[in-house]
């Protein structure tokens, strides 16, 4: 029993330092996007090639980057102190090793941010009346100074092996040989509502690494190509004559939109699907490879506009084209899936004739907890982008249509959740999740962030409160 607690503690403890992580690099997405674009302008293989606008780019990559993200991680933890101390360690791992490191980076942050709060707990600096200030300051450039020499005397040698273990790990993973394995991760991970953890947590560094090395990289484009999904919906289109508007809208917000979320229900719903998702997206990614293309930063939302963007002009017609592939081998798979499962279907139910029309005819039928006066709504997802911001427009939208205008709806992270929302609404996969983080907030669980269905019946509830 104790080794059974101890597993589910180390658990949580890891799933929590994954969380932290990828929320440290969420943050600086704009970032990451930003040098990307500076490559993709001035690098020697750029629009316009120059080599003085290019050292910025390769400078922040190497030096500013691993700053930033130190700074939020102290920051995050222990204040203002902790942010300063935090950036000169992760500007000193930055010199003192031979990669572009953001997990000794932002554990050096960290580190420094856990130290500057005990610190700060366990010493009060006000006893010295009149000389709080200078104290504070003399006293924390000094835990800068000791902060920093561990860094090069300790930190740093470690890190340099863990670095040259994941530098190693990215050339084993650029390998087509490896496009199965990494492929089914990846897609498994996404449906799970895992995309923002894995792209965050592993391919955006991976593919900084790759770009500080070859001024681009395929592992951008492994998580955001939108063909897999888009697949999917188009045989849920060609199949389900009766909801063609339904789905035809589905594939422009994923395509055009990049919040590759609306597919996610469907597949969870039939996991035979997942196969078809698997598979179209290693014909892709195939083509990836073999044509040697990459991205030359990070791309948020994966979109069809963004993934052009961050390509080179000269590899459009190549991405586009991985893309397509990536969507015909999905959707062929997914129509015999589901093709299939039909006739199956068909021959159990040969007996009863009026099921299906039943259950087509009737309408949705949600059950909503009890909740009363509402002021703040608050849609969760895991990083507090895409999906749920998309879902809050739209939300906010049909409470001003229905004369609820004056309800506050937004969008948040679990791990940042408004402590005065009345109503969260969630996917089911983090709803406990999102109750640790508030206690009294009324939770509704969604299967699809799309669903206007559900929306309607939640609009009704709060009309019936008032």
């Amino acid at each position: 029993m104790n080794l059974l607690n101890e597993c589910n503690s180390l658990k949580r403890l890891l799933s929590k330092g994954v969380k932290f992580y990828s929320s440290i690099i969420a943050a600086n997405l704009p970032l990451f996007i930003m040098l990307g674009f500076i490559s993709l302008m001035f690098s020697n293989s750029g629009l316009f090639p120059n080599e003085e606008m290019a050292l910025v780019s390769q400078s922040c990559y190497k030096y500013l980057l691993p700053t930033i993200l130190a700074y939020y991680a102290g920051k995050k933890i222990g204040g203002e102190s902790g942010a300063f101390t935090g950036a000169v360690c992760g500007l000193a791992i930055s010199i003192f090793s031979a990669y572009t490191s953001f997990i000794a980076s932002i554990f050096m942050g960290t580190l420094c941010g856990i130290l500057c709060r005990f610190l700060k707990e366990k010493i009060k600096f006000d006893k010295f009346t009149g000389f709080e200030m200078i104290s504070k300051n003399i006293f924390f450039g000094a835990v800068g100074v000791i902060t920093v020499s561990l860094t090069y005397f300790i930190f740093a040698p470690i890190f340099s092996y863990i670095d040259l273990f994941f530098s190693n790990l990215i050339e084993y993973l650029s390998d087509v040989k490896t496009l199965p394995i990494t492929t089914s991760v990846i897609e498994t991970l996404k449906v799970f509502s895992l995309n923002n953890s894995i792209n965050h947590g592993f391919l955006i560094p991976a593919g900084v690494e790759n770009t500080a090395n070859f001024g681009k990289s395929v592992f951008f484009l492994l998580e955001t190509n939108p063909g897999p999904g888009l697949g999917i919906l188009l045989a849920l289109y060609i199949l389900n004559k009766d909801r063609r508007k339904y789905f035809a809208s589905c594939m422009t917000v994923q395509a055009i939109g990049g919040i590759h979320e609306i597919y996610f229900p469907i597949v969870l719903s039939n996991l035979k699907l997942l196969i078809a998702l698997i598979l179209g997206a290693m014909s892709g990614n195939f083509v990836f490879y073999l044509l040697h293309v990459g991205a030359r930063g990070a791309i948020s939302p994966g979109s069809i506009i963004t993934i052009l963007l961050m390509c080179s002009p000269s590899e459009w017609m190549a991405i586009l084209f991985g893309i397509v592939i990536s969507a015909v081998v999905s959707c062929v798979s997914a129509c015999l899936i589901l093709e299939f499962d039909a006739h199956k279907s068909k021959e159990i139910e040969s007996d009863d004739n009026t099921s299906e029309s039943i259950k087509t005819t009737s309408e949705p039928v949600f059950s909503l907890p009890d909740f009363g006066y509402v002021e703040d709504i608050v849609f969760v997802c895991d990083a507090g982008i895409g999906s749920s911001v998309m879902a809050a427009s739209m939300f906010k939208k049909m409470l001003i249509e229905n004369g609820l205008g004056g309800i506050s709806v937004s969008s948040s992270p679990v791990d940042e959740i408004p402590e005065d929302a009345d109503l969260l609404i969630c996917q089911k996969i983090i709803s406990t999740k999102a109750r640790d983080y508030n206690e009294y907030a009324t939770i509704i669980e969604v299967e699809n962030f799309m669903d206007s269905n559900m929306y309607k019946a939640i609009i009704e509830k709060i009309k019936n409160n008032d």
